[in-house]
């Protein structure tokens, strides 16, 4: 099966959702702490993406990977429920992690963008992409 994410490759623990109960749908889901180098895992190639050419990553794939009792994380078929429980503090994280970068590739983009043109031979921002005034940011005067 073709997976639809990559992770670093020196990544080494993984956390799986597995169907243990596939007649209990959402019920029958159970979550398990799973080392990489366990048997059935193999790793792909470095995929082609557009921009953070330098993180290591790669599709993992997984052919009847076993795993044991003690690798259960949290309570068996419960792995649904524990999931939801997380979503709210991983779309959290995620969105100030998000915002924080964002604001910083505004800074640089003004910074570039400079009418005093101190960093470039030629000024740019009479340009018309970037003479319209950007939106306002309470961090930032124009």
């Amino acid at each position: 099966m073709d997976p639809k994410f990559s992770l670093p490759k020196a990544t080494r623990r993984i956390i799986v959702a597995a169907r243990t109960s596939p007649e209990k749908r959402a019920s029958g889901i159970t979550l398990f702490a799973v080392e990489s180098v366990t048997s059935g895992f193999s790793w792909g190639r470095k995929p082609d993406k557009v921009g953070q050419d330098q993180s290591d990553t790669a599709k993992l794939f997984s052919d009847n990977v076993r795993v044991m009792d003690a690798e259960v994380l949290g309570e068996v078929e419960s792995g649904f429920i524990h999931m939801m429980q997380q979503l709210p503090q991983e779309r959290l994280s995620a969105a100030s992690s998000n915002v924080a970068h964002a604001k910083q590739i505004l800074l640089e983009t003004i910074e570039y963008a400079n009418p005093k043109g101190i960093r470039i031979s030629h000024r740019i921002s009479p340009a018309q992409q970037v003479s319209a005034r950007p939106s306002h940011h309470p961090d930032r005067s124009c």
